[in-house]
């Protein structure tokens, strides 16, 4: 516990002189009465201090991991009004309508990934750095995936040398971490890397349900990068492949997400945290309670109060 202003405890010294004149002349034992009303002014005083303590609540925690391709492709115009803004929309209404005790942090990924913004509460931070996304370089699927679960861990996964022989990065061990989701807004275009279906298999390991968003058309464009036209279309096979080895599920932004079912697929984990809170009113209401105790009493005994 700590006392925002702890100067108001020299009041403290004041609380026998006033007991004793209020009560000191009565010929009857006072003693019961002058507790009651030293203990009502003490707790008054101490609440006018501002007292804090750390009070353990019981509250419902997860986990959501947003990670939103920032590839070139993501320029392309086959989504209104191109195919990183309408991922951008998405995950900005998947954050507003996450509970406020949801940890939500923001992935982006090209050829690299990068943690935009670690798993927090204060779900309006993340929007706006979802809002400052723009498109760069190619895409690797299986990096977004692995930077997604370094989110989820809270440390940069290892690759061990087993699993560099063995050609398997599935043997890695990242705990368990079933209270957590990855949702991936991508055109599913996976240019360079490892297998992006393995490093699901991995998320799935770990307990992480992936759920992808697949955004564009599986028809494609053209769009003109420094000077070159290149042709890109939507991969869902890909983004499919990854929502069902990880447990999760697959949607087409053209279509229409259900952004509630993905909040639903968060398995919510009970937990008890402490947090500080001031407990000023607390402490006055019971110094109010024991002060008219000692009314009541007085009155009882002398007919009046004091």
């Amino acid at each position: 516990m700590f006392l925002q202003w702890p100067l108001m405890l020299l009041g403290l010294v004041a609380v026998p002189v006033i007991v004793w004149g209020v009560l000191g002349r009565r010929s009857r034992n006072v003693a019961p009465i002058a507790a009651l009303v030293g203990l009502g002014l003490s707790l008054l005083i101490g609440a006018a201090s501002r007292p804090h303590a750390t009070v353990t609540l019981p509250r419902v925690e997860g986990t959501v991991i947003v990670a939103i391709d920032n590839s070139n492709s993501m320029l392309a115009e086959d989504a209104d009004p191109s195919r990183i803004a309408a991922a951008q929309a998405i995950a900005s209404e998947l954050v507003e309508i996450q509970p406020s005790t949801v940890n939500v942090g923001v992935v982006s990924f090209s050829s690299g990934g990068a943690i935009l913004h670690q798993p927090t509460t204060r779900h309006e931070v993340v929007s706006e750095t979802i809002d400052r996304l723009s498109p760069d370089g190619g895409t690797s699927l299986a990096q977004g995936l692995f930077t997604s679960l370094s989110a989820v861990t809270g440390e940069p996964i290892a690759v061990t040398q087993e699993a560099i022989d063995a050609s398997d990065i599935t043997l890695l061990d990242l705990g368990w971490h079933a209270g957590a989701v990855i949702v991936v807004l991508s055109d599913g275009e996976n240019r360079a890397g490892l297998d992006p279906v393995d490093v699901a298999e991995l998320a799935a390991n770990a307990g992480v349900r992936v759920f992808t968003i697949g955004v564009g058309s599986t028809e494609g464009t053209t769009l003109t990068l420094e000077g070159f036209t290149v042709a890109t279309a939507l991969n869902d096979v890909v983004l499919a492949d990854i929502a069902e080895t990880s447990g999760g599920q697959y949607f087409a932004a053209s279509d229409g997400v259900d952004l509630e079912a993905v909040s639903d697929a968060i398995e919510l984990e009970l937990t008890l945290r402490g947090e500080s809170s001031e407990v000023t009113g607390l402490v006055a209401i019971v110094g109010l309670f024991v002060l008219l105790a000692g009314a009541a009493m007085s009155l009882l005994w002398y007919g009046r109060i004091a």
